[in-house]
């Protein structure tokens, strides 16, 4: 579980980090499986009420310290320098197709 964006593992902290960024949500419980490489299998939000004692604490924890953070703005996407639009006339025999 990740909690903030925060993960215990240091490896899974980018990862956790960037997920938080797409899925902004307090809690997440996240699924790896080991294919050719690592891959997400299923991610899910998880409550408050579904944490053991030990895993409040360290929610609450995640939650100070998000809580105290200076905010920034999330991390724009990439800008495209074109972008594509395609002109359709609907009497054409043979209009273009997607």
């Amino acid at each position: 579980r990740t909690y903030f964006g925060q993960a215990e593992h240091p490896d899974l902290k980018p990862v956790a980090r960037a997920l938080f960024e797409r899925f902004p949500c307090p809690i997440l419980e996240i699924v790896f499986k080991r294919r050719k490489q690592w891959q997400i299998e299923s991610m899910k939000p998880a409550a408050p009420a579904d944490l053991g004692e030990q895993e409040q604490d360290v929610f609450a924890a995640a939650l100070d310290r998000f809580s105290s953070m200076v905010w920034r703005k999330p991390r724009t996407r990439r800008r495209y320098r074109y972008d594509l639009a395609v002109l359709v006339n609907p009497d054409e025999e043979m209009p273009p197709s997607d």
